[in-house]
């Protein structure tokens, strides 16, 4: 099956997202689910994830020392499976350690619900960010 392209964007700058969206749908679900469509999911929504993240997540020391904050856009295809492959970021060159500990966080991550067209499950491509702050 060819893989679909969808690039969206999750919200991870505060790490807090109400109860009241977590089982709401947006427009944007309900054109694509009338189409046929379900986007990927992690396991638990988006407050699991964002809660996978920052039980895993270790700020570089060498980007401590730096001051570095940056958000680093990761990459992946979600298979017919919900594996995560093909991870990748281009904000390797600007920030190198964040861009690594972001993309090994993702790689821990476990299986997603897969995305899935008139029923059947079907890989796709998503995009996210990772936000590095450090605390004051």
């Amino acid at each position: 099956m060819k893989t679909l392209i969808l690039l969206f964007f999750l919200n991870f700058l505060t790490g807090a997202i109400p109860a009241e969206m977590i089982e709401s749908t947006t427009f944007e679900d309900q054109k694509h689910e009338k189409a046929g469509f379900k986007e990927p999911h992690f396991p638990g929504g988006e407050v699991a994830m964002n809660k996978f993240i920052q039980d895993n997540l270790v700020y570089p020391p060498e980007s401590k020392a730096k001051k570095e904050e940056a958000i680093i856009n990761i990459h992946v295809t979600v298979t017919e499976n919900g594996s995560l492959t093909n991870i990748s970021t281009k904000d390797r060159r600007m920030f190198p350690a964040l861009a690594n500990e972001a993309m090994r966080v993702v790689k821990l991550m476990p299986r997603w619900r897969a995305a899935e067209v008139n029923g059947r499950p079907c890989s796709v491509e998503i995009g996210f960010p990772v936000e590095f702050k450090l605390t004051k």
